[in-house]
């Protein structure tokens, strides 16, 4: 029996719900969740179409979700179950909501042992992207594209566990986010990569791209949209000129460097922003080059705190 705790958000295609559920009612493998030890129930997204909606947008959420469901990774948000009847489904939920609402509601601090809820490490901002990264490493190797990578479709647990979700059911919460390109195909613009605006071409490198957009938003703790002061139609305009450069391997700062940004990240997160699709690093890449830089930014605060 699913118990309606809150509602979570609602928009065009249908709603949100926040909703307690028995863990019984789940096969053992989907239950890859961080719960207390004996507990009996499980908080839970319940996602769910209007019953107006039409059989194309029915078609296109049921397939989302079957692309969900055999997924399995501690940095990805599980789906819990498939009500095709309605249709709705239900994930995983994680306590402290999505990295964009989370990350807003805090300040940075130096140190890791900082108990304060509103404060948030510059190191594990950091940690924030290296999950990230291992979640998007996994898509990567069971050829899954996420097309909508972005600190909204991320998910924040406790101890800071990061879970990446939302494969598209979730832009009718932030719609502000996104743009009507051609016919019906509304996209996160801000946040895609030049080919897959002006070319409609979406794959693993597509989704490097945003995942540096994300990096930027998590390291400027997501207080304004990329591009801010930008119009959507100026950010477009600026993708086609993009399209047009001559060179293949130029690679330009999309969004400013954060000020938190370690230097190490940033030409990381640069690199992500190379013209060439094919010339981005892939995240199997990403993933191990910002473990590096964690490592050495750990040694770094080790090796200062015992010369004091």
């Amino acid at each position: 029996m699913v118990r309606v705790l809150e509602p979570l958000g609602s928009g065009e295609f249908g709603e949100v719900l926040l909703v307690e559920a028995p863990i019984s009612a789940f096969p053992n493998d989907s239950l890859d969740l961080d719960l207390p030890k004996g507990a009996k129930d499980c908080l839970a997204a319940l996602k769910r179409l209007k019953p107006d909606s039409s059989a194309e947008t029915k078609e296109t959420f049921l397939a989302e979700a079957k692309l969900m469901y055999g997924l399995r990774h501690p940095n990805i948000l599980p789906l819990l179950a498939v009500i095709p009847e309605v249709p709705a489904l239900l994930t995983g939920y994680s306590e402290h909501g999505d990295l964009r609402q989370f990350l807003r509601r805090r300040l940075t601090c130096e140190h890791t042992s900082l108990d304060d809820p509103g404060f948030i490490s510059n190191s594990s901002l950091l940690d924030i992207t290296v999950q990230i990264a291992s979640a998007m490493q996994y898509l990567e190797s069971v050829r899954v594209v996420h097309r909508d990578l972005a600190a909204r479709n991320c998910f924040v647990g406790r101890g800071l566990t990061v879970r990446v979700g939302d494969f598209g059911m979730s832009r009718n919460l932030y719609c502000s986010d996104y743009f009507k390109v051609t016919g019906n195909a509304v996209l996160p613009i801000r946040w895609s990569a030049w080919e897959s605006i002006i070319l409609g071409k979406f794959t693993t490198k597509s989704d490097v791209w945003s995942f540096a957009v994300t990096c930027c938003e998590t390291f400027s703790l997501c207080r304004e949209r990329p591009l801010e002061t930008m119009t959507d139609e100026q950010v477009i305009h600026r993708m086609v000129s993009l399209y047009k450069e001559q060179s293949s391997l130029t690679k330009i700062p999309w969004l400013p460097k954060p000020d938190i940004c370690p230097e190490g990240v940033w030409e990381i997160i640069m690199n992500c922003w190379i013209r060439d699709a094919d010339s981005r690093p892939t995240f199997k890449r990403l993933h191990q080059l910002l473990l590096e830089e964690k490592r050495q930014i750990e040694n770094q605060t080790v090796s200062n705190s015992v010369q004091i």
